[in-house]
Formats: structure tokens, C-alpha cells, sequence
């Protein structure tokens, strides 16, 4: 909500009577739910981050939100923040001069030498451990999901496209394309094999999504096992093939009583197929 601001508190006139002030007018000005999402992140600031406004955190169990700022030269320090019942900004800066705050430390009683960066950051602390947060505060509401990290879209498939289409791809529909190397596959080589996460799975857009590219390495050795070792051969074209005699005395005469390895998707070039194959009679 905006409220316009009332600089008169209370007017009197001669005799003693109230007259009327001018009446503030207010009006909803950021949608609530993203007003929720947005002091959960400078909540986050204040009472989990790694920033300067972490070391203002008065961890006494109410929740504060904050986010700090600098001006060029860091001339000027802020820290605006506060709870659900009172904002308050901090200020540390030039009066005159152009002084780098954060080049200078000063003095305090107790604490030894300060950087003049986190004066700031101090002064908000004690005002709200020693008066502020007399006034409590309510718990800061969860934000939306969506809000807080984001709509999941469902990853594309790219699988049998080029690298670079599949990458314009991924860029179409919001995400980072990465380049994950080359593996075995039985797709054409340079085509797109694998990508994780896998097609359809949800991701916040600006995710990463890895491709990998086929290698065309693999082929499909088919199972020819119960077949005459004439049709086994042909459909094994192209393949390493030996032949062993099966020890079965009770097979079909040429005929294929089993296979190694198994039926799948190989690597062509180094793998040797051993046919055990039922003896002439």
C-alpha cells in the first residue's frame, strides 16, 4: 500500500478547537503477492545471507527483512529495513567532503575500530534490539511458488537434432544449452543422443540443460539364435562372426543354438559374435 504523506499531525484554531487535517489517501501500489515474494528475499538478505546486511540481524525471533545500498564512490551507506509493524533506514555518509566509507574505520566505545561500511548496518541492529522491535512483529508469509523460484516449462526434446539446432533450440524456450561431449550411440554421429534433465521434465527457465552427442558407435546386433546359420550370417553382415560346434546332440543340423554376447546395442567395430552352431548330419 501507498499512503500519501500528512505532514500536519493536529491543527487548532483560536479557540482552542480541532480543525481538520488533510486526510491521506491510500491505494494498493505492488500486487500482494508480489509484495510477499519480495520481502521474503530481503529476509533472506538480513537473516540468511553472506552481504553486509547480515551482520544487522537481531536474531531475537521476530522477522526482519532489509536491503542495503551504496552510492558511487560509497560516499553514502543505507540500510532500509525493519519488520511488519516498523521500516527503518539507516544512514552513514558525507556531510561534506567526498569521503570512501568503506576506506575509513572509526572508534566506538567497547567495539574497538569499525569499518564505516557496516556503521550502518550496526546502527539499525541496536535501534531494533534496544527500541524497535518493542513493537513485535507478525512471521513475513510465504510467497507463491512460482514467485519464488519460478514457472517450470517442460525441457524440449532435441534428441536426432544437429547440436547447434538443438542449442537454439533450448535458447527458444528459455533455457542454457551446454555442450556435454560425445557418447556411444546407435544415432547418427553429431546427432543429439541425451540431455539432462530428459525431455519433458520441468525446469525454472534459465536452467541448464546438457546435451550429449552420439558418437554412432553402436549398432543393434540382432538375436539370431533358432535360425539356419545361413540366414544367422546374413543378418549378422557386418559383424565378426566365428563359429563354434554346439555340444547339443538332440539340436536342428545348421542350425544356431546360441549367441554371444546377447542380442543389443554394440559397439560394431570391437565386438566379436560367437555363433555355437548345431553340427551337419
Amino acid at each position: 500500500m501507498f499512503c500519501t504523506p500528512i505532514a500536519i499531525d493536529s491543527i487548532t484554531d483560536a479557540t482552542g478547537s480541532a480543525v481538520a487535517v488533510p486526510p491521506s489517501t491510500c491505494t494498493q501500489a505492488v500486487d500482494p503477492k508480489i509484495a510477499i515474494a519480495a520481502s521474503y528475499a530481503m529476509k533472506g538478505v538480513v537473516e540468511s545471507g553472506n552481504g553486509t546486511a547480515n551482520y544487522g540481524d537481531p536474531s531475537d525471533g521476530i522477522d526482519h527483512g532489509g536491503k542495503t545500498g551504496t552510492t558511487d564512490n560509497e560516499e553514502s551507506l543505507w540500510l532500509v529495513g525493519g519488520t511488519t509493524k516498523l521500516v527503518t533506514a539507516s544512514w552513514a555518509g558525507n556531510v561534506s567532503g567526498h569521503v570512501s566509507l568503506r576506506s575509513t574505520t572509526i572508534d566506538g566505545p567497547g567495539s574497538g575500530r569499525v569499518s564505516q561500511g557496516k556503521s550502518r548496518v550496526y546502527m539499525w541492529h541496536d535501534y531494533y534490539v534496544n527500541t524497535a522491535d518493542a513493537y513485535g512483529g507478525d512471521d513475513f508469509a510465504s510467497p507463491d511458488r512460482d514467485l519464488r523460484v519460478g514457472q517450470s516449462v517442460a525441457v524440449p526434446d532435441v534428441t536426432g537434432l544437429s547440436l547447434s539446432s538443438a542449442l537454439a533450440k533450448l535458447t527458444d524456450s528459455g533455457f542454457v544449452g551446454v555442450d556435454g561431449g560425445v557418447i556411444a550411440s546407435d544415432r547418427p554421429a553429431g546427432q543429439v543422443a541425451a540431455s539432462n534433465p530428459p525431455p519433458g521434465s520441468g525446469l525454472v527457465k534459465g536452467s541448464q540443460v546438457t546435451l550429449q552427442t552420439s558418437d554412432g558407435s553402436l549398432k543393434n546386433l540382432p538375436d539370431v539364435t533358432g535360425k539356419p546359420i545361413a540366414a544367422a550370417l546374413g543378418a549378422l553382415s557386418g559383424w565378426h562372426v566365428t563359429q563354434v560346434t554346439s555340444p547339443d546332440p538332440g539340436c536342428s543340423p545348421n542350425t544356431v543354438t546360441a549367441q554371444s554376447p546377447a542380442a543389443g546395442l554394440l559397439n560394431q567395430s570391437a565386438t566379436a559374435v560367437t555363433l555355437s552352431v548345431c553340427a551337419p548330419k
